[in-house]
């Protein structure tokens, strides 16, 4: 009819409590240790105002929604981060940090808690140089980063034998509900300065 429509112009700001402990340390021996416990909760989430969808904006990558909303959604983190870092004389150092966490988020026409897209539930990596300096004050550089990740979580897809689409559907009741396996990357980085 041409009339435009905005649904979601009177949306309210999510609101989001932290809760953070932590505890961080330098030693004389160029050591540095960080560990920290975390909890936030989220409330006024926009979600989809369609109860027969479990959306939750959070999830959507674009950042924008194109259906109505509402925000009665809900959110909620927490986990455990650890860093340890080694510095040595000649600007060489090691990194090691990890996070044990849970990411979920809720809508108000389900009770129960579901994964967001980003609850991997475990990180790590291992970041390590080696510098070698020339006499012309130049740098040689050796640098290594592993990365490992828990399998980030996506929607499971339907029997797609019956269905004439382009998009397979998506089991919209169970929203991130399988994982993708777990993996670790290795980079590898020779530099000269």
């Amino acid at each position: 009819n041409g009339q435009i429509e905005m649904p979601n112009m009177d949306l309210e700001m999510p609101q989001a409590h932290h809760f953070v402990l932590a505890y961080d340390v330098f030693t004389d021996k160029r050591l540095h240790i960080r560990a920290e416990a975390y909890y936030q909760r989220m409330n006024r989430v926009p979600v989809g105002a369609d109860t027969s969808t479990i959306y939750w904006i959070f999830n959507d990558i674009q950042g924008y929604s194109t259906v109505p909303l509402t925000g009665g959604g809900q959110g909620r983190n927490y986990g455990l981060d650890l860093i340890v870092e080694k510095f040595f004389q000649d600007e060489s150092q090691v990194r090691v940090s990890a996070s044990v966490f849970d990411s979920r988020f809720r809508v108000p026409h389900r009770d129960e808690w579901f994964n967001t897209q980003y609850n991997s539930r475990v990180s790590a990596s291992i970041v390590g140089s080696k510098v070698w300096r020339t006499k012309a004050y130049n740098k040689r550089i050796l640098a290594t980063k592993v990365l490992f990740n828990g399998g980030l979580p996506l929607t499971p897809l339907l029997d797609v034998s019956e269905v004439n689409s382009v998009f397979p559907p998506e089991d919209i009741e169970n929203p991130f509900g399988e994982s993708i396996q777990p993996y670790i990357r290795p980079d590898l980085r020779i530099a000269y300065q």
